[in-house]
């Protein structure tokens, strides 16, 4: 757990006034020491003294002197103080231990805390001279350890502030302020190697078990009630958390800015006496605490090589799963991440990752940037392109220029748009071809009349989608028989449905595919002789998995485009869509903004307040015409809640009800489905009225907005959801009458906004915060401007390796004229 904040001038005076030699006495906290190659430089070690510290603070030296231009200004930004945090469970048996065995998790913090800052001033370390700051290169850092006890609310919480002074030592011994992005950059990586590094020490010298706890560990064997207990600060963050609505991490650190209580300093002989008596009370004190320790190193499973081995194989794994390329300082996150547990410290972790990248990785540029990739993954992808580029040319599936003159001139209703769609997949050459559309540009219209086209001329068209709900839409809407991509390729492992020479293969929504399907989808449409169609809008939201390949493919292949939008009735919103689209959010929110059509409060539970008085106008008798849409699970839950709340107020819904997934559904409520249930007809993402609730049976009629009715044993299937509010990811490939949109500072970019945008024929309204939108809307036109559009690793530039100690440094490179030292 690591925080990093901005200190202003005069916070260094509260640091060291807590520190105090008689701390166990007298109260306050242990006196702080120097840590970095800059403070060693400028003559400091060991234990800090208040009056030089209050200088370097300043930014003079030990004699007064100036250290850098601005030194001794009160609006100098002093420094930053990254907060390294032990996990609770850390917390709670150093507060029960005795003296002795209390000092080795002191001990295992402090050596933790070093290797983080140790990794930060090599990778962070950064500062600048010259005109304007145009040579850039590395530098010493000066840093000050402060160990505090407890939390702002009086419970044991071992953390350090390591105090990075804004004061940096060069190599030939200048001096000059540092850069702070870096540490922002760094932030994740810095906190997984304390982590790591404060498990193997815990491990080795109190020989506890570590257990595993998504990104984090805890000990293994502390009470959880007495951690619920000490765990106040945590309590009040998220409930501050709740009432502001928003869950990012700039929201947790203003959260924890707003709830902070003055702290009392009181003597740790104290403290550590209340604690052993609260512990004793709730049935789990120092006898239990002294159980879980041992007076020999933990016992690991594995050797140490075999762990290191395994910690890379995981994070390898694990970064890969969802990117094709990676930059160092996100791997080393996930190799610290995965040794935790395993005995692996900072450095072994640091070295393990530094060996794989120089010496197994593929490695890649972006203007000055590095990335890595793995060769499993360059292969991947070359193959699945030069299979692609192989496919350009064949003509086994063109149909004859009579069918598809014929039924484009019976579909006097297509667009001329969709015309040339059709005549590109039917009757142009290539086994492997593309579609881009934009969102309501009538895709599904099109495919409906290439299908017709297929089946007359002797193929037989077959829908996949990554989605259940897009291939029941392809079923429904177009007439194409269809599965899920992962029901095809399972169906093909068992040798069912297999592929043949007459096949048609239709990929809708192929933007969300990754490179593993798609690569896979290719090798079996070339090896059964198939021709596969890609569907889709490499600009709406992205895959799941690794890569972009859709984007890549008709890169290479070139495409038809599709960009005359339909959906929407006005021109000014199909305008505002395609500036959606194309990062232009200025345009778009002035349009929606000009019409009444944004909604800015003060905080998110009054977004959601004004939201749902807008949607209950047209909402309260027609829901499915009304679509809520969220960036977070979270949002959704409470506007569900509350919309069915509100409806069963207004009579809207039936007496009769059934609890499910946490839920009470009622006659008249909408309901979403979230799991593939083929034989019932549901779909994961199909939304529904419930028709009838037999409580009795604990079974619901649920009537598909496709028109189809299903019944729903919940004993059997219970993957469901109320329906009046879905998150975005759940609403691509939906259209509805308007739609009221609740922005998410965390999630909102670009393909998140344009997905929304896109969504509504008639009226789209938004809602937002003040903090999200910013002065005249400029953050939240930033947010929907940005783009995290994904691409293969193929698509940078492979460099050779480049052997030096901390690869990553040439990424941080911005001027031509750089001193790095190699």
């Amino acid at each position: 757990m690591l925080s990093v904040s901005a200190m202003s001038g005069g916070q260094g005076a509260y640091y060291t006034a807590l520190a105090r030699e008689d701390y166990y006495l007298e109260g306050g906290e242990p006196p702080g020491v120097w840590c970095g190659e800059g403070a060693k430089a400028l003559g400091f070690s060991g234990e800090i003294d208040k009056e030089v510290f209050s200088k370097i603070f300043d930014g003079l030296d030990a004699k007064g002197r100036p250290l850098v231009q601005n030194a001794g200004q009160e609006n100098r930004q002093a420094g930053w103080d990254l907060t390294f945090s032990a996990p609770k469970s850390v917390s709670v048996l150093w507060s029960l231990l005795p003296s002795e065995a209390g000092a080795k998790i002191r001990e295992c913090q402090l050596e933790a805390v070093r290797k983080a800052c140790q990794y930060l001033e090599d990778e962070a370390g950064w500062t600048r001279r010259g005109k304007a700051g145009a040579i850039r290169e590395k530098a010493s850092l000066v840093v000050g350890l402060f160990e505090h006890g407890t939390s702002r609310a009086g419970d044991p919480q071992l953390h350090t502030h390591a105090l990075f002074m804004n004061l940096a030592v060069r190599h030939d011994g200048t001096t000059g302020t540092i850069e702070s992005k870096p540490f922002y950059q760094h932030k994740m990586a810095a906190g997984a190697l304390y982590r790591s590094e404060l498990a193997a020490q815990l491990q080795q010298k109190l020989g506890v078990e570590i257990e595993r706890v998504r990104s984090w560990f805890e000990v293994k064997g502390i009470d959880k009630n007495l951690t619920e207990h000490w765990s106040t600060r945590r309590k009040e963050i998220e409930e501050a958390l709740a009432q502001s609505g928003f869950q990012s991490s700039k929201a947790s650190e203003m959260a924890a800015l707003n709830t902070r209580h003055v702290k009392q300093h009181i003597a740790r002989e104290e403290l550590f006496e209340e604690w052993k008596v609260k512990g004793k009370e709730m049935n789990w004190g120092a006898e239990q605490a002294q159980s879980i320790v041992k007076d020999r190193p933990f016992l690991h499973r594995d050797p140490p090589q075999v762990a290191k081995a395994l910690a890379l194989k995981e994070a390898l794994e694990d970064i890969t799963n969802h990117q094709a390329f990676f930059s160092e300082r996100e791997f080393v996150r996930k190799v610290a991440e995965e040794a935790q547990g395993k005995g692996i410290g900072a450095d072994d972790v640091r070295k393990a990752t530094r060996d794989y990248l120089e010496h197994n990785a593929v490695h890649l540029r972006r203007g000055d940037q590095l990335f890595f990739t793995t060769p499993e993954i360059l292969e991947m992808e070359k193959d699945m392109l030069s299979r692609a580029d192989n496919s350009r040319n064949g003509t086994l599936h063109q149909v004859g220029d009579l069918v598809v003159d014929q039924a484009i001139k019976e579909n006097s209703h297509l667009r001329h748009e969709q015309k040339r769609a059709i005549e590109h997949i039917t009757r142009g050459k290539g086994s492997i071809v593309a579609v881009s559309g934009m969102a309501g540009t009538g895709k599904t219209t099109m495919l409906k009349v290439a299908a017709q086209i297929w089946r007359e001329s002797g193929f037989i068209p077959r829908g996949i989608a990554l989605s259940g709900k897009a291939a029941d839409g392809l079923n429904t809407e177009a007439g194409i028989e269809s599965s899920t991509i992962a029901k095809a390729l399972f169906d093909l492992e068992k040798e069912r449905n297999l592929l043949t020479e007459k096949t048609v293969l239709i990929l809708d929504e192929a933007g969300m595919v990754g490179t593993k399907h798609m690569s896979r989808l290719i090798k079996e449409a070339e090896k059964a002789k198939a021709k596969l169609v890609l569907v889709g809008d490499a600009k709406q939201l992205q895959p799941v998995d690794a890569g972009g390949p859709f984007a890549a493919i008709v890169d290479l292949l070139g495409d038809v485009r599709m960009t005359e939008i339909i959906r929407q009735k006005e021109p000014w919103a199909r305008e505002a869509v395609l500036d959606m689209a194309n990062g232009v959010a200025s345009r778009a929110l002035e349009a929606f903004a000009s019409r009444g059509q944004v909604s800015i409060t003060d905080d998110k539970s009054q977004a959601r307040s004004v939201l749902l008085k807008a949607w209950e106008v047209a909402g309260l008798e027609k829901p499915q015409e009304n679509l809520i849409l969220t960036g977070t699970n979270q949002d959704a839950v409470i506007l569900n809640r509350d919309a069915q709340a509100v409806r069963k107020k207004q009579g809207y819904l039936g007496d009769e009800s059934v609890k499910a997934a946490g839920e009470v559904f009622h006659q008249g409520d909408r309901i979403l489905f979230t799991k593939n249930a083929a034989p019932r007809g549901i779909r994961n993402g199909s939304i529904g009225t419930i028709d009838k609730v037999e409580s009795q049976l604990s079974q619901l009629h649920v009537i598909l907005d496709n028109g189809r009715r299903v019944q729903v044993p919940l004993e059997d299937y219970d993957s469901v959801k109320l329906g009046y509010a879905v998150t975005t990811h759940k609403s691509q490939g939906m259209t509805t009458q308007n739609t009221f949109i609740l922005t998410d500072e965390a999630m909102q970019d670009r393909e998140l906004s344009y997905v929304q945008a896109s969504r509504a024929r008639g009226t789209t309204r938004i809602f937002t915060t003040t903090q999200e939108a910013g002065i005249d809307m400029n953050q939240l036109v930033k947010s929907m401007s940005t783009s995290h559009q994904k691409e293969l690793a193929s698509s940078l530039q492979t460099v050779a390796a480049i052997q030096k100690p901390d690869l990553e440094r040439a990424n941080s490179a911005r001027t031509t004229d750089i001193s790095i030292q190699l």
